[in-house]
């Protein structure tokens, strides 16, 4: 079996299309600041870093593939933005110290950082989170239950934060939902 690294440069390096950013930033992009600094952790080809970026955050953007990385980074300097790319196995010390005005996490579960992900959010900070739910009735994302949320197990993620928004559309068939088979939410660290 691949190891990780090794199973995204494959994907990536296979699908050179360009992402869209995710629902739960274009949804709610009046709760973005104006300026800051922004993490896109596990950000893959970089849509969301690249989303902010416009917005005119400085953004971190971190994935374990260093060929989208790469990819992203071209991006970044092609359009003059200011995207700080990084190939990085996400770990816990890899946020211990960081302070971030938005950070940004989809289609990406790791339960055992997200304490670690809320405190790297500075004071008064948003955290945007998306990704696939157990019950998903659709044929997209994860089989594995391990990376598939339990029905509201955002909010129980977040129990100390501020809700701001939160949308489950987990069960959904609608194929032309965007959402279909996710969940999203936005908190106030």
């Amino acid at each position: 079996m691949d190891n990780p690294r090794e199973k995204w440069n494959k994907i990536y390096s296979r699908n050179k299309s360009d992402a869209l950013p995710a629902l739960v930033l274009t949804e709610n992009a009046s709760l973005i600041p104006d300026q800051g600094h922004a993490l896109d952790l596990a950000c893959g080809a970089g849509a969301n870093a690249i989303f902010l970026a416009h917005r005119g955050l400085i953004v971190d953007a971190w994935d374990i593939s260093d060929v989208a990385i790469a990819e992203l980074q071209r991006k970044a300097n092609t359009h003059n933005l200011q995207i700080n790319a990084r190939a990085i196995d996400i770990t816990p010390d890899t946020l211990k110290g960081k302070h971030y005005d938005v950070i940004v996490i989809c289609h990406y579960l790791d339960r055992a950082i997200m304490p670690m992900i809320l405190e790297a959010a500075s004071p008064s900070g948003i955290v945007f989170f998306q990704t696939f739910c157990r019950d998903k009735r659709l044929k997209i994302g994860p089989t594995n239950p391990d990376f598939l949320l339990a029905k509201d197990e955002l909010k129980l993620l977040t129990t100390h934060c501020e809700t701001l928004i939160y949308r489950d559309e987990g069960p959904s068939l609608d194929t032309a939902n965007p959402l279909a088979g996710m969940a999203y939410i936005v908190v106030r660290a």
